[in-house]
């Protein structure tokens, strides 16, 4: 792996012009790899994540959020099984609606601002605990990871039967480490989690920084290539 990696790598890398802005061409490197079973999850096809929650707009033009591990800040309303404030346990909350604007200014920023919206009598509301939930393993597996590569949870991108991770690697950053080394490090980290991985070039402007939460590559490669030493 490590000789192909470096292969594309240096493909890659000599077809950047030289520039002094570091977001203007980039090498993204996307890791792909399943993990334990009930270490992923997601509500369903369609669905993309920002952050703590999921949205997807339906067929039939309604909109659809998800978020797991919800809990209002203050004594506001009954646990789903009508246990009284505080509850004991987090609720995964799916809430469905025509009106979008319910999910994009109440859900995204501060979850517990849908509640004064999620019981019109145009949104449907579905209450679980989250406790048990599947979210609440692939939580758990996202806690691991980054407790043990340094990598933000928010970083892994679920599929149905693993995760993605897109690393950015940008040649005309100062400093940055270089692609044989970056070859090295990334092939350890790759054999690590049974990942396969994508080299391609890109540029600051295409990455959608609000559903792929990037990471530098030669910064992940520098922290991770000395636990690897023996």
């Amino acid at each position: 792996m490590q000789r192909s990696l470096t292969r594309h790598l240096l493909h890659a890398y000599d077809r950047i012009p030289v520039t002094t802005d570091p977001w203007a061409h980039l090498i993204t490197i996307r890791l792909s790899w399943r993990s334990a079973p009930g270490g992923s999850w997601t509500p369903g096809p369609g669905f993309t994540r920002y952050g703590r929650y999921w949205q997807r707009k339906n067929s039939d033009g309604t909109h659809t959020g998800v978020i797991a591990g919800f809990r209002p800040g203050t004594e506001s309303i009954p646990a789903w099984d009508g246990h009284p404030w505080p509850w004991a346990d987090d609720e995964v909350w799916t809430i469905t609606t025509p009106r979008p604007e319910i999910l994009d200014n109440a859900l995204n920023p501060k979850p517990y601002r849908i509640i004064p919206y999620a019981f019109a009598e145009d949104v449907a509301l579905i209450r679980e605990p989250y406790t048990g939930h599947p979210a609440a393993r692939a939580d758990a597996y996202r806690v691991r990871f980054a407790e043990r590569y340094g990598i933000s949870a928010e970083a892994l991108v679920a599929t149905e039967s693993g995760y993605t991770l897109t690393l950015t690697f940008s040649p005309n950053r100062p400093g940055c480490t270089g692609p044989v080394a970056l070859a090295r490090g990334l092939s350890r980290f790759a054999q690590e989690l049974g990942a396969s991985v994508r080299v391609r070039r890109t540029t600051g402007a295409a990455l959608d920084r609000r559903a792929t939460w990037t990471a530098s590559a030669d910064l992940v490669c520098r922290a991770w290539i000395p636990r690897t030493r023996s």
